[in-house]
């Protein structure tokens, strides 16, 4: 697949509708607003994306400006991923989830766009990729990556820092082949970069854990709709005592609570499809075993019932995945133009 770019500014727009097209642009993954109640003026921003199927790397620049991903709008839009950001000018500060954050120049962080997140940024830049969910997970060994930040004194800042700078330089020209290598490489420094902030173990110890914690997620992702998934099955399945199986997910709530939030992660993405399943039946696809249990644990994670989820048309869903984020791209740079 030849890589695909796509270049918007709204400078190139006349000034009263400038506002109107960066939010138009970046609808599908945020809703953007002026930065605060006292603010005056034009909203504006450029951007210019490249993918190549695999993987979205961007640059945007941008005024002063808050942006928004809220329940609603992960409702309508399919985006399941991870945003990596490096701040190449400016600073944020705001919420992720339930975390307060600072950013500042030459920090990265990442974001899940199946998560909530308010923030508030100066006038800036951003080097972005966006990578699959479960792939990043996957090679990472972690299943939880919201909220993190690389800070710019970081050792593992400064390899990724300079890998993203060069891997946009050469972003034109890269085949499948290569993005998906790229994506092993940045799932790879964020693993390494996880040491920071876990107790360090021995070397050996750490590299079995890892190992084995990848190939459970696997398992995992293979097996959701089976109602025989549990602890008991993961435990016979890799010859492990339960001890074990804690020590290996202790820092990410527990395997159950992996299991259950990708159950409900796949029964939000089946409910917003046309012509889903009744709500209980997905309840028992996704290994629930009463619809009021199912209904309690939704609305915990997604902040809506599952009969406001089905309420949601496909048609109306934007962008459901990398693909679909450039053609919007595509379509808004052209109508702006």
């Amino acid at each position: 697949m030849a890589t695909v770019e796509v270049v918007f500014s709204s400078a190139t727009v006349e000034s009263s509708l400038r506002s109107d097209c960066w939010r138009e642009m970046t609808r599908p993954v945020f809703d953007i607003g002026v930065p605060d109640e006292n603010h005056v003026g034009v909203i504006e921003g450029e951007l210019s994306s490249r993918s190549s199927g695999e993987l979205l790397i961007g640059r945007t620049s941008f005024s002063a400006q808050s942006f928004v991903r809220s329940r609603q709008k992960i409702q309508t839009t399919g985006l399941d991923g991870y945003v990596i950001q490096l701040l190449v000018e400016g600073s944020m500060r705001g919420n992720v989830g339930d975390n307060c954050v600072q950013v500042r120049c030459g920090d990265i962080y990442i974001l899940d766009l199946g998560r909530v997140c308010e923030n508030h940024t100066s006038a800036g830049a951003r080097l972005t990729m966006m990578i699959e969910r479960g792939r990043l997970e996957r090679i990472a060994g972690k299943a939880d990556l919201h909220g993190m930040i690389f800070r710019r004194e970081q050792p593992i800042n400064r390899l990724l820092t300079d890998f993203l700078t060069e891997l946009w330089n050469v972003s034109l020209g890269l085949s499948h082949n290569d993005s998906v290598l790229v994506v092993d490489v940045v799932g790879r420094f964020i693993k390494g970069g996880l040491s920071a902030s876990v107790p360090l173990l021995s070397q050996e110890r750490e590299i079995v854990l890892d190992t084995l914690r990848s190939n459970i997620l696997r398992f995992i992702d293979a097996h959701l709709a089976e109602p025989e998934l549990s602890v008991e099955s993961i435990i016979r399945r890799f010859c492990i005592s339960r001890a074990a199986l804690y020590r290996t997910f202790e820092h990410y709530g527990g395997v159950a609570m992996v299991i259950r939030e990708r159950r409900l992660s796949g029964a939000h993405e089946l409910l917003s499809q046309a012509g889903a399943q009744s709500i209980s039946q997905i309840a028992y696809k996704y290994g629930f075993t009463s619809q009021s249990q199912f209904f309690k644990a939704f609305r915990r994670q997604f902040g809506v019932s599952p009969s406001d989820a089905m309420s949601v048309e496909s048609s109306t869903i934007v962008a459901p995945n990398i693909g679909g984020l450039v053609t919007h791209f595509s379509g808004a740079a052209h109508l702006a133009s």
